[in-house]
């Protein structure tokens, strides 16, 4: 499984309300600020990347 949700591979939008100290921290944004998640991942960076990680 590569994505979850309605829009795969766009990431996704913290409200600053949700933005707590340990999210603040952990992601290294303001608190109270909305924070706007990549639609990362951590095994490739790049689509070789993902038809290699596919592959595997």
């Amino acid at each position: 499984k590569l994505s979850q949700g309605a829009k795969p591979g766009h990431g996704g939008v913290l409200p600053g309300a949700k933005v707590t100290k340990e999210i603040s921290e952990a992601r290294r944004v303001p608190q109270g600020v909305e924070c706007i998640s990549p639609p990362g991942h951590s095994a490739f960076s790049s689509p070789i990347g993902l038809l290699e990680f596919v592959a595997q």
